[in-house]
């Protein structure tokens, strides 16, 4: 994404990608990956996968809770960003639905939008599992 893409907030984007353009906007400042690669075993933990929901509702009194969203608004982000990077520029071209803006993704990796989140936390374990190994 890079420094040449911000995000202006008439487009409202969803809490995750937020976020996570933030880290990565972080992540190009400072020259180095602020957010640790041993954070993804966060991702691999079942007790803590939640579905968008429950994204949109995190609950600051469950730091656990809290720390998973972040971590995986962040590699979400990354994996986007590593992958696809003109779709990651498009969401943020105009205002649209959390819903809509998560169906794109999910249809750019050819998951079912309804499996979307319970999916898309192996996916990222895996690419930068590959990519750190």
């Amino acid at each position: 994404v890079g420094s040449e893409m911000c995000i202006r907030d008439s487009l409202r984007p969803p809490a995750w990608l937020k976020e996570g353009l933030a880290m990565i906007s972080v992540d190009q400042f400072s020259g180095k990956t602020t957010v640790q690669p041993e954070t993804l075993a966060a991702l691999e933990r079942p007790s803590r996968q939640a579905g968008a929901q429950s994204y949109r509702q995190v609950r600051v009194t469950d730091p656990d809770a809290a720390v998973y969203q972040y971590v995986r608004g962040y590699w979400v982000t990354r994996y986007l960003d590593g992958t696809q990077p003109d779709l990651l520029r498009s969401l943020l071209v105009r205002q649209q639905s959390h819903r809509e803006l998560e169906g794109k993704v999910a249809a750019a990796f050819d998951m079912d939008h309804e499996e979307f989140w319970s999916s898309i936390d192996g996916a990222v374990v895996s690419h930068f599992g590959q990519a750190d190994a």
